[in-house]
């Protein structure tokens, strides 16, 4: 009699285990997330950023990058510079794609502002945008930087010589 109580007991305790929803924590979504932005040479009167995005997809089924729309604030080297990338890249499930696009940033025109530029030796990066897919969605990025400007020729003389030729020299 004794043994039909705790059985019972048992089996209750072991239904009622086995019924109990497993927590899979949250669902997996998509993420972008800027990894670099690296200065590049343009001319004098021009620098360039690169800027890598890094999208994360960790879904089961891929996804197509339809575009990437941006603002970069350059302070008061050139104002807001906006601009947009499209792209047929595809980002296979449970992967990460990196997503590379390229803005020229134009030097000021005034003398002073142009040599503030060149003394400071960096430029701020205010980075901001949004990553647009084929399926609708749409996900929001930033990032602040500051990238070196591009160097100056410089005149350097290592070795300097002087001749006299004739009695006129």
């Amino acid at each position: 009699m004794r043994f039909l109580p705790v059985f019972s007991a048992f089996l209750i305790s072991s239904l009622g285990c086995a019924s109990t929803p497993k927590n899979t924590g949250p669902a997996a979504e998509l993420a972008v997330e800027v990894d670099r932005v690296m200065p590049q040479a343009e001319s004098i009167e021009a620098a360039a950023v690169e800027i890598t995005l890094v999208i994360t997809n960790p879904t089961d089924s891929p996804v197509t990058v339809k575009s990437v729309e941006y603002e970069i604030d350059t302070k008061e080297v050139a104002g807001v510079q906006k601009g947009s990338a499209t792209s047929g890249q595809a980002v296979q499930a449970q992967q990460k794609s990196e997503l590379k696009f390229r803005q020229v940033i134009p030097l000021p025109t005034e003398a002073e502002a142009y040599k503030a530029v060149f003394a400071r030796e960096t430029m701020p990066i205010g980075l901001s945008g949004v990553v647009k897919f084929s399926d609708g969605s749409e996900l929001e990025f930033e990032r602040e930087a500051e990238v070196a400007v591009p160097s100056l020729p410089r005149f350097i003389v290592n070795d300097a010589q002087a001749a006299r030729y004739g009695s006129d020299g």
